[in-house]
């Protein structure tokens, strides 16, 4: 009898589905880039299909939110429709803050 209870119990853990880490991205752009990284291992969750600079997000991007192993965005600024629900948060890969990224000044002409 225990013998039956360990080998259905191996069984179950076998059958059950491993959940994926869900990398979750902000804005289209930074999706294209993880999505090209990513390519063959995960597909990404694109968090903000409207404008990034306001508006609401639905409960389901919450949960994914509060649920994503990682999430890339560029600036907490730049997109604060997603500035408080990751605020706090450590999982969180602002691309911004890269020393790799070259920002340059407002050009008002072109030169």
């Amino acid at each position: 009898m225990r013998r039956l209870i360990y080998l259905f119990s191996i069984v179950m853990m076998m059958a059950s589905p491993v959940a994926a880490e869900t990398i979750a991205t902000s804005i289209k752009p930074v999706h294209s880039l993880v999505a090209l990284v990513l390519r063959g291992v995960d597909d990404p969750v694109l968090l903000v299909r409207g404008s990034p600079h306001g508006g609401v997000l639905k409960p389901s991007q919450m949960r994914t939110i509060a649920n994503a192993a990682r999430i890339f965005m560029l600036d907490p600024k730049m997109e604060t429709v997603l500035s408080k629900p990751v605020e706090g948060k450590n999982n969180v890969i602002y691309l911004m803050d890269s020393d790799d990224i070259v920002i340059h000044e407002i050009r008002l002409t072109m030169e």
